[in-house]
């Protein structure tokens, strides 16, 4: 293996001689790299300064769910222990509308304490 690069396999199973390999970064200048990534994801090279309030990532493009998939994540969300739930933002609101529009069926919504037993 060549540090910095990838190895790229058709198959797992592929021998190293069928395998395409290419450089990734030039590794001569790892502090210059080092520095590049601090800076773009924390805005500093000092690592005194970074932290979770600093991190700076690229923002989701904000793509639509579709409904098949709202209504799975809608039944998950009550798989969730209570004492937890304060670290996820309220969605009441959003399964009371999925309910009433019926893409989804209030019986399937079960808490995760009535599942214990």
């Amino acid at each position: 293996m060549i540090h910095g690069s990838v190895t790229s396999r058709h198959l797992c199973s592929n021998l190293d001689k069928e395998a395409v390999h290419f450089q990734m970064c030039n590794l001569s200048n790892l502090t210059g790299i080092r520095n590049a990534i601090a800076l773009e994801h924390f805005g500093s090279v000092d690592q005194s300064e970074w932290s979770m309030k600093t991190l700076s990532l690229v923002k989701h493009t904000g793509e639509a769910l579709k409904n098949t998939k709202l209504a799975s994540l809608a039944k998950k969300y009550f798989s969730i222990p209570p004492e937890k739930l304060f670290y996820y933002p309220s969605i009441l609101s959003s399964i009371q509308k999925m309910i009433e529009e019926d893409k989804v069926d209030a019986s399937e919504l079960v808490p995760a304490r009535s599942r214990a037993g």
